[in-house]
């Protein structure tokens, strides 16, 4: 698709209101040129692209390229939102405005880290916008102590490290700058935007006795790769040292996009290997991969598909209307996977739409489990240390009970009901339980006790409280997980 008038916008002198809403419209048909490369149209996007569309409409805007997405989500994945003239839910006054900034007022910097949650490599990217190129990237753990300061080169650019290097947890990434010479009387001041991710533990690279001293803060240039466009989704580290890297990949001199490939220790691909089925999250078990590319797929490490394993739609008792939310691949192979999925095992009594389902290794709809029930789609799911796991949707009942936005259920499905958080609107996408209970919720989301009030990374008590002891004020400015 060609989207070059779009683009050549910023060419012009044009508002920045104008200029932004180009930028949304691109946003929106890469979205659906991303599904059109491996085969699919508007009505059967994976859980990622839904996600994408949901944070065209969640920002609040209401022109075109949010107007598009609204219509797209609601007829085609019920995600619906009350239209710009107003309805009980939304009332005018309470509609986001955009906030009205000074003539002469330089743009926000923006910046953001991924992967999020780390667990191999981490890439702090900036963008300034106004014009200055001084400044730095502070390291932080959550008790505030600094772990290392980054210089931003430019206006803008990024910093890669290794987040192997420290130990595994919460760290926080507070871009801090110089101001102009009128301002200097306030000498170093913190931009508005606080970044807070979550380094992964990765149990092959990361003993628990190993101690580091500092960052080795020098880029491996002997690592590259040649991709030139879009997104590296996930990854996984194979046993010879390969990477596997799933997303929308185009390379350098390799006709048409990539959503499967892998590169060899020093970032070069491998042309031998399939890339017919990928997009989404890579899981390694046992010596395969499974893989979401709007199914959950299992493939052998020479890339093709693994024959003992059957896609969801093959699968006895299981329609071929499937949406994918997110999935969990227990140590035996098993999966428990979210969305949307129409079942028919009317000897076990599960026929209708299900929204939590269990698998067998082999892909078979596993019959000793009860698959759970709700009116809307749960989009992401992460088990807890202690077996339990912990919801995102956009449903208000689940299993019949009434439920928030955020919610904990048992290893079996069945509701926890001692666990309330109160979330009401937004989106999550990032988990981190901790031995004790406690949890950090990475997202974009409000509490209903405090409609207000924006959280971007929150830690909840083991009964879905907010953690009195953790500083939710230092969420300004982050834009999402």
């Amino acid at each position: 698709m060609d989207y070059s008038v779009i683009g050549s916008l910023a060419d012009h002198d044009y508002s920045e209101a104008i200029l932004d809403e180009a930028g949304r419209m691109q946003a929106y048909i890469n979205v659906l040129k991303g599904a059109a490369l491996v085969g699919r149209n508007a009505y059967q996007l994976n859980s990622e692209e839904v996600g994408n569309l949901m944070e065209l409409v969640d920002e609040g805007h209401y022109d075109r390229p949010s107007g598009w997405a609204s219509n797209l989500l609601c007829a085609v994945y019920k995600v619906c939102r009350p239209p710009a003239t107003g309805a009980v839910e939304l009332p005018k006054a309470n509609r986001r405005r955009e906030r009205e900034r000074p003539a002469n007022t330089a743009a926000e910097a923006s910046f953001g880290a991924y992967p999020n949650p780390a667990r191999t490599w981490v890439a702090f990217a900036y963008d300034r916008k106004d014009g200055e190129v001084n400044g730095s990237i502070v390291i932080r753990d959550l008790a505030g102590r600094t772990i290392t300061t980054l210089m931003m080169n430019g206006q803008r650019g990024q910093q890669i490290r290794d987040p192997r290097e420290v130990a595994p947890g919460t760290i926080g990434a507070v871009h801090e700058r110089k101001r102009s010479a009128a301002h200097r009387a306030h000498h170093l001041t913190t931009m508005r935007a606080l970044l807070w991710m979550l380094v992964a533990l990765c149990a092959a690279s990361i003993q628990s006795s190993t101690a580091y001293g500092q960052w080795n803060f020098q880029l491996d240039t002997t690592f590259r790769t040649i991709i030139t466009s879009s997104t590296v989704n996930s990854l996984a580290v194979m046993p010879s040292g390969h990477l596997l890297l799933s997303g929308r990949m185009n390379f350098q001199g390799a006709p048409g996009e990539r959503a499967l490939a892998k590169v060899d220790m020093n970032g070069v691909r491998d042309p031998s290997f399939p890339f017919g089925y990928g997009g989404g999250k890579l899981t390694p078990w046992a010596d395969r991969y499974y893989v979401d590319n709007g199914l959950v797929r299992r493939f052998l490490p020479s890339g093709l598909l693994d024959p003992s394993f059957m896609s969801q739609i093959y699968s006895p008792y299981v329609g071929s209307n499937v949406t994918l939310g997110d999935y969990h691949v227990f140590p035996d192979g098993r999966l428990l996977i979210s969305g949307s999925y129409m079942l028919s095992d009317s000897v076990r009594g599960f026929v209708g739409q299900y929204r939590l389902v269990w698998f067998s290794n082999q892909g078979y709809l596993d019959t000793t489990r009860i698959h759970r029930r709700a009116n809307g789609v749960i989009w992401d799911f992460a088990e807890l240390p202690d077996g339990k796991f912990l919801c995102s949707c956009t449903c208000t009942q689940y299993e019949g009970q009434p439920v928030d936005r955020l919610f904990r259920i048992h290893a079996d499905g069945a509701l926890d009901t001692t666990f309330h958080s109160g979330v009401n609107w937004g989106n999550i996408f990032a988990y981190h339980g901790l031995p004790d209970g406690r949890v950090y919720v990475g997202g974009r989301y409000k509490r209903a006790v405090a409609p207000n009030d924006t959280l971007y990374l929150a830690r909840f008590m083991p009964d879905g409280s907010l953690d009195p002891t953790f500083n939710h004020a230092n969420n300004l400015g982050l834009k999402g997980f």
